[in-house]
């Protein structure tokens, strides 16, 4: 009896015993991971001290602008004539005491991927203010990842809770190891020619790849505490066609406006664009891009200044465009007007 009372009980005690070691686990993983944090945030707060004071008396505000050709000012007759330099012309005037200095980091035909690239090389130093007009171009190796590897919609709910748990180094640091590792051991070999990638186009996924990077812009901003601003597109309405009243882009991959990438290769068939091609429900005659922008940085509690709206209320007519859909002169004028008054009404000039 005794023999097999002992058995019982050391039955009963081995579950006892996992629970507590797996208790003791749980509460040693959480001790490690709260130190990590603590030591992390201040390694952090002794380098912004360091990084402040080095900075102290530097005098300039600096903007950095990133896009693509409407940031570089396509369409104009001069680089001068870009939104960027009207928008330094127009801060330099406004104040004799703060001087500011406007960089223009736009690249014709480079997408929001391309963006994300440039704004991961750039810190807190790089600039005072980040100004981004990005995702109307599409990048031609992100539609062959995209065909080989798969996108699925942004989770929204899930973004809140990565969103939550990007305030905390510790998973940031574990977050990056885990991204690197992946990336030295799952390196992404694409084997698809570029040469015809824009062939792979079809509009749901160019909105995937908007939506994607634009994410990955607002969540690195927060991760960095760069101060960030987004720009919408101007809306020029395209021309008279039976697949699209809204989607100018469209129209060059699946559509009948010319262009010269389909300079000797065969044009895929048009494509009319349906109601239930649109990802993100827009507003009425917003572009798919403009309707997944202000989504994003609504979302993400990032400022939005509102470029459409400033051309709406000027007409948006055709004194305003070049030939294609990029600003004239006088529509980069009226960009960087808008950004200004903006800028000022929102107090983001370091006043």
């Amino acid at each position: 009896m005794n023999g097999e009372s002992s058995v019982a009980t050391g039955r009963t005690q081995a579950p006892r015993s996992a629970k507590r070691r797996i208790l003791f686990a749980m509460v040693a993983a959480l001790l490690f991971f709260g130190l990590c944090e603590a030591g992390l945030r201040l390694a952090a707060g002794l380098l912004w001290l360091r990084s402040s004071s080095a900075a102290a008396g530097g005098g300039d505000f600096r903007v950095l602008c990133l896009g693509d050709s409407f940031t570089w000012g396509v369409g104009a007759d001069s680089f001068a004539e870009s939104y960027p330099r009207v928008l330094a012309t127009r801060l330099n005037a406004s104040s004799a005491e703060q001087r500011f200095v406007v960089g223009n980091g736009g690249v014709p035909r480079l997408g929001a991927s391309g963006v994300l690239r440039r704004l991961e090389d750039c810190t807190k130093e790089t600039a005072d203010l980040f100004i981004i007009l990005a995702g109307m171009n599409v990048n031609e190796r992100d539609l062959v990842e995209l065909q080989r590897f798969g996108m699925a919609r942004a989770n929204y709910p899930l973004l809140r809770v990565r969103a939550a748990l990007a305030h905390l180094r510790a998973y940031k640091l574990l977050r990056n190891g885990v991204n690197y590792a992946r990336l030295r051991l799952f390196p992404r070999v694409v084997t698809n020619s570029q040469r015809d990638a824009m062939a792979l186009y079809n509009f749901q996924d160019y909105q995937r790849i908007a939506e994607r990077d634009l994410i990955r812009i607002c969540e690195l901003a927060r991760e960095r505490g760069l101060n960030v601003v987004l720009l919408n597109y101007p809306q020029r309405p395209p021309p008279e066609n039976p697949y699209t009243q809204t989607e100018y882009y469209h129209l060059y991959w699946r559509g009948e406006l010319p262009h010269s990438y389909w300079k000797g290769r065969t044009r895929p068939p048009p494509q009319a664009i349906r109601d239930s091609d649109y990802l993100v429900q827009t507003q009425p005659g917003e572009t798919a891009l403009n309707a997944i922008i202000r989504k994003v940085t609504s979302f993400y509690g990032i400022p939005l200044i509102d470029i459409r709206a400033a051309f709406e209320r000027r007409g948006n007519g055709p004194d305003l465009y070049s030939k294609d859909e990029h600003p004239n002169a006088a529509g980069y004028r009226l960009m960087g007007e808008t950004v200004y008054e903006e800028l000022a009404r929102l107090r983001l000039l370091g006043e």
